[in-house]
């Protein structure tokens, strides 16, 4: 489970079953109360779409680098991977930025030298688009090693340190 975090207080959370077989693999707390109350919660402050992963950490660090992932397990990832260089991560939840957390992007964006969106292999028109969207951000596209399906699936600092010069 990822509580998402904004100004201090948990606004929204998701999860993800690690087994296999269990569709949604996903689920994530809904701002809708009929929906919410069928699953024995109360809903959601915001919806998982206008946050980002991380948000209050990304105004208080240190890093240089942050990396723009899909889902919570590749900017897990990249920020256990990266910590020793300076690097950290924070994900979308899906495929493609909202309207919401592009502006969020532009409150956090400038604190870091370097800005690189890092989506799963095989998806350069989506990341294309995004980078048009946050042009005026400074953010590249990085790319993945050949072979690596996504952020989540690379295994070593020197991965993430391949893909930083390669950028």
């Amino acid at each position: 489970i990822f509580p998402v975090v904004r100004d201090k207080r948990l606004v929204t959370w998701t999860g993800r079953t690690i087994d296999g077989r269990i569709e949604p693999r996903y689920k994530t707390l809904s701002v809708e109360p009929n929906r919410a109350a069928d699953d024995g919660l109360a809903p959601a402050a915001m919806p998982i779409t206008d946050c980002l992963l991380w948000h209050d950490r990304l105004l208080e660090t240190d890093a240089h680098t942050i990396f723009l992932c899909e889902g919570p397990f590749d900017a897990l990832k990249m920020r256990v991977l990266g910590r020793e260089l300076g690097v950290c991560a924070t994900c979308f939840f899906t495929a493609q930025p909202s309207h919401e957390q592009v502006n969020i992007l532009h409150e956090v964006l400038p604190r870091f030298k370097n800005r690189f969106l890092l989506l799963d292999q095989g998806t350069l028109p989506t990341a294309l688009r995004i980078a048009g969207e946050l042009s005026s951000l400074g953010v590249s596209i990085a790319t993945l090693p050949k072979g690596v399906k996504d952020p989540g699936a690379l295994q070593t600092t020197s991965d993430l340190q391949k893909i930083i010069v390669a950028c």
